[in-house]
């Protein structure tokens, strides 16, 4: 509940309640050793510092991350959420412009995600590298990648997934 209070508020512009809630929501996750709860509060404590141009406590988030995410490499039993800290880490770089990690992190997503045949986070992955090929500016090459997560988001019946599957492929087309 903090975590989507947090997002909400980020997205309405309130950044210092959105600052308290993702702290919170970060302290309710370490209490119950919810790496999932971890990783997002992570990744939203990240985004509200860079909003709020505190550019020191933003990197302190995203090492924390970064650390979750190989505390999470060494654990073979947890690959599928370590598919997931990887996907949030690539779409958290993707939101600070550093195109090259977002796509490393990315691609070890996506490589977890296919050899655990999860279809529909392999879409929402192979969306997050269209969004990223579309951000260098490189349409072509997002078209191709949003096809590929709307074919998995069919394949997977991720209807929902779907319709922003077809957005961002017919934005890239256009």
């Amino acid at each position: 509940s903090y975590l989507y209070q947090g997002e909400a508020r980020l997205r309405q512009g309130e950044a210092d309640l959105a600052l308290t809630a993702a702290q919170a929501a970060l302290e309710a996750g370490e209490r119950l050793d919810a790496n999932e709860e971890i990783t997002l509060s992570l990744s939203l404590l990240c985004q509200v510092y860079s909003e709020l141009e505190e550019s020191e406590a933003a990197a302190r988030c995203l090492s924390r991350l970064q650390d979750q995410v190989e505390t999470l490499t060494a654990s073979p039993r947890l690959v599928k959420m370590l598919a997931f800290s990887q996907a949030a880490l690539g779409r958290l770089y993707n939101q600070l412009g550093d195109y090259d990690r977002a796509s490393k992190f990315l691609m070890m997503a996506l490589k977890q995600y296919r050899d655990l045949n999860l279809q529909t986070e392999a879409a929402n992955t192979l969306n997050g590298m269209g969004e990223t090929a579309r951000l260098r500016g490189n349409a072509r090459a997002a078209a191709v990648l949003f096809q590929e997560a709307l074919s998995a988001a069919i394949e997977g019946g991720d209807r929902y997934g779907r319709m922003f599957y077809r957005t961002n492929l017919g934005a890239a087309l256009i």
